[in-house]
């Protein structure tokens, strides 16, 4: 039994605590003491573990990691300064990279790999063997499914669904509650307007969708050029957005796609 003493996590929730020793006997994190530690796991002596958190066999946390209340799966790779956050999962076998941020209540899929730099926003989830760039941006409670790609230095919106097996490349920004299935065709759009804000079109089996800025909702062409002549009507951000309207009908993968008829969803994807 190791000796308890008092240690205020996060600088702030004091509790009891004991420094845990490694397998091969070195000193090990300071581990809250009602959390539970495999035998085999190897904890970096500058590594922190709240209490309530369980740790499977076999992983690995490195220095300056902080670990919540949260789940790690057997043979998960914690790197240095990556934090998980509480009530977070993470996978069995999943590579968290150096600097990464997991969110309150986030899960990490069994072998997926999630690059230096990135943060995983509160309660999004990230499927199994799916790969999340260096620096992307993965909002609360986005979805992003099996064996996705998301690129280095892209944004995924909160509460959009990314379908198992889509690929989208470096730095791309999807908008807020976009749904991309494998089958579907996608292009971004923008900067859009005064504010700035970028539009995501998709080609899916309901049409071509439109979700423009704030996430206010999807829109298809129709009602999009509507609202801008209602709002915008004679003015150039109207002529500019038209312009970019026509651009991704006229665009040749999006009427092939759309000739194609591709209609599946991925599993575990509603339909767009």
């Amino acid at each position: 039994m190791h000796e308890s003493f008092r240690h205020r996590f996060g600088g702030f929730h004091e509790a009891g605590a004991v420094r845990r020793p490694n397998p091969d006997g070195s000193p090990g994190a300071i581990v809250g003491c009602s959390a539970r530690v495999h035998p085999t796991a190897y904890l970096d002596a500058r590594a922190t573990v709240w209490p309530g958190a369980v740790i499977g066999a076999d992983v690995i946390v490195n220095e300056e990691a902080c670990l919540g209340d949260a789940v790690i799966g057997d043979g998960a790779r914690i790197r240095s300064g990556a934090v998980v956050g509480f009530c977070a999962g993470i996978g069995e076998k999943a590579e968290i990279e150096a600097r990464v941020r997991i969110g309150d209540r986030a899960r990490i899929g069994d072998g997926a790999s999630v690059r230096n730099d990135a943060d995983i926003g509160t309660g999004a989830t990230i499927g199994s063997s799916a790969y999340i760039g260096v620096d992307a941006r993965i909002g609360v409670r986005a979805r992003i499914g099996s064996r996705a790609f998301i690129g280095d230095g892209t944004t995924i919106g909160w509460q959009a669904m990314i379908g198992s097996d889509v690929r989208i490349g470096d730095h791309f920004r999807i908008d807020h509650r976009v749904r991309i299935g494998a089958t579907d065709w996608f292009l971004v759009v923008g900067p859009w307007g005064k504010g700035s804000s970028w539009a995501t079109a998709v080609q899916s089996k309901a049409g071509l969708h439109w979700w423009i800025g704030a996430g206010a909702g999807r829109f298809d062409t129709p009602t999009l050029k509507a609202l801008l002549a209602r709002d915008h009507g004679g003015t150039d951000h109207e002529a500019d957005c038209l312009h970019a309207i026509r651009m991704v009908e006229d665009h040749p993968g999006r009427i092939r796609h759309a000739a194609r008829g591709d209609t599946k969803a991925p599993n575990g994807m509603p339909g767009t």
